[in-house]
């Protein structure tokens, strides 16, 4: 935790943007985020209110099979990190669903003001472009943690715990925990592939 918050303060956009203001133009600066890349899409023919909707799907999903698995287990499932990995996509989404809303209302917004022509161009290749706030950063900054996370609670699960598992006669994987270590990484990649924000921000 101590070497990812030294990664994130050295060269996370929103620290550099704020003592180097002026050095470097945006488009060059690594890590640098801008504020429609929480909401926007990486295709241009793809309207940013797919992914809103994509999103809100996700965290309703998710957050269902969070209520359910304390249901059945109790509070106790917390004691895993594979459910805090699964809380964290949660958040993640609901989050996104946030920003997705406000993206896709801010976006209609202009084109209101501007007229229908610029649809296209609405936090696209503009020029007004403005650097993301803070959590903006943070999101992108979830957005990371998870990617990584998902990957290691995941792999380990299916290719290590659950191969020895399995030879006991009386262990059997049930629908919870299939989904605990599957469709998160399913709605992440998904989210991923629609996205504007980068995996890794380093140089």
């Amino acid at each position: 935790m101590a070497l990812a918050f030294f990664l994130i303060f050295k060269y996370e956009g929103f620290n550099k943007s704020r003592s180097n203001s002026g050095e470097e133009s945006e488009g060059e600066e690594a890590g640098l985020l801008h504020e429609d890349e929480a909401w926007n899409t990486c295709l241009i023919g793809i309207d940013p209110s797919w992914l809103l909707i994509y999103r809100v799907i996700c965290f309703i999903v998710l957050l269902a099979l969070i209520i359910a698995s304390v249901a059945s287990d109790g509070a106790g499932i917390f004691y895993f990190y594979t459910q805090w990995t699964f809380t964290l996509v949660t958040i993640y989404f609901g989050l996104g669903s946030y920003f997705s809303l406000y993206g896709c209302s801010l976006k209609q917004e202009k084109i209101r003001v501007n007229g229908p022509s610029l649809d296209a161009e609405v936090g696209i290749g503009t020029h007004d472009r403005k650097i993301a706030s803070l959590w903006g950063y943070v999101f992108q900054i979830i957005f990371q943690t998870c990617a990584g996370a998902v990957v290691l609670t995941d792999s380990v699960f299916w290719f290590i715990l659950y191969p020895r598992l399995s030879s006991y006669k009386d262990y059997s994987v049930d629908f919870l925990v299939f989904c605990m270590h599957s469709i998160n990484a399913l709605f992440l990649l998904g989210d991923t592939s629609l996205n504007c924000m980068v995996a890794l921000s380093l140089p």
